[in-house]
């Protein structure tokens, strides 16, 4: 998987901190193309320098990392899982319209309760072998 290292001029760029917010919101806006989808997980900087955090960031069809919160996206590891896009409107309904999946522990024990309904949430597309998701620049 590679990050692109400019985002596309169709996605807002986001505020800083709210890296859930803001994938939602262009994925809100994206939705009827099936071209994005959301995915949540660790994000680290090369060199590790910092610890990983917990971040959400877009995945587009080829599977390449999209940030709308860091400009710097090309300098980070991204590891999560990407989820379905209608697995991701339920949620935001659920939640009162608050981003965040698995950040979110109530939503969490509801809809996660076994790994058969973990899977059932997540994009086929990115999961064929149900490994995590893992981005970098380098990465085949």
């Amino acid at each position: 998987m590679e990050v692109v290292t400019e985002t596309p001029a169709r996605i807002p760029a986001g505020r800083k901190r709210e890296c859930y917010g803001n994938c939602v919101k262009a994925l809100i806006l994206e939705r009827t193309q099936d071209e994005l989808f959301y995915a949540e997980g660790y994000a680290t900087e090369r060199g590790g320098l910092w610890p990983p955090t917990q971040h959400g960031w877009l995945v587009d069809r080829r599977g390449r990392v999209i940030d709308p919160t860091w400009d710097d996206a090309a300098d980070h590891f991204y590891y999560g899982v990407v989820f379905k896009t209608r697995f991701v409107l339920e949620m935001l309904e659920k939640a009162d319209m608050e981003p965040g999946i698995l950040s979110t522990p109530v939503l969490m024990r509801r809809n996660f309760g076994s790994p058969t309904l973990f899977q059932a949430t997540l994009e086929p597309r990115f999961h064929k072998d149900s490994n995590p998701f893992v981005a970098s620049r380098e990465a085949a």
